[in-house]
């Protein structure tokens, strides 16, 4: 599971002809624009464009970055984990309030969307997440959560 955000491609990772390219995805804003191309149009674009083969290997290596990220996530510490996760996704994704280092969490990003993408428990996000609000990193403010990412970015250098 990862989030996927404005200007990001999906599917290029497997341009053979003859194989298929699954993918599931669910929307959590209010709006999506897809574009969706034939995998043979893609296939062409690449080969015939001078720039192609570059393009497809700097997507590849952003990928494999990617991923690489996303397994050292999930090899920490529950809370460090959740931590960064939500640093991550706040720095991706947040709203900014208007004050100096405070973002707002996304609303469609739910915890147990967290938890999926930290292959955590709900409740151990629910406790991390209350642990977070005593140490006045995050602010739970009517419907929203604001975060403190000078004070995460702190904590998360005091954990490594």
């Amino acid at each position: 599971m990862d989030f996927f955000a404005k200007e990001d491609v999906l599917g290029l990772a497997n341009l053979l002809l003859d194989s298929k390219s699954e993918y599931s995805f669910q929307v959590i804003s209010n709006e999506l624009i897809v574009t969706k191309y034939e995998k043979s149009d893609i296939i062409e674009k690449v080969i015939n464009t001078q720039e192609g083969y570059f393009y497809h290997y700097v997507h590849m290596q952003n990928q494999v970055e990617r991923m690489i990220e996303k397994e050292a996530l999930l090899r920490l510490p529950s809370e460090q984990r959740i931590s960064l996760a939500l640093f991550q996704i706040v720095t991706k994704f947040g709203e900014s309030t208007g004050k100096q280092h405070i973002s707002r969490f996304p609303k469609q990003i739910s915890k147990g969307m967290i938890a999926q993408y930290t292959s955590m428990n709900p409740n151990t996000i629910t406790n991390v997440i209350q642990k977070l609000e005593e140490e006045e990193i995050i602010h739970p403010l009517r419907r929203t959560i604001h975060v403190d990412m000078s004070k995460l970015e702190m904590k998360l250098k005091e954990m490594l």
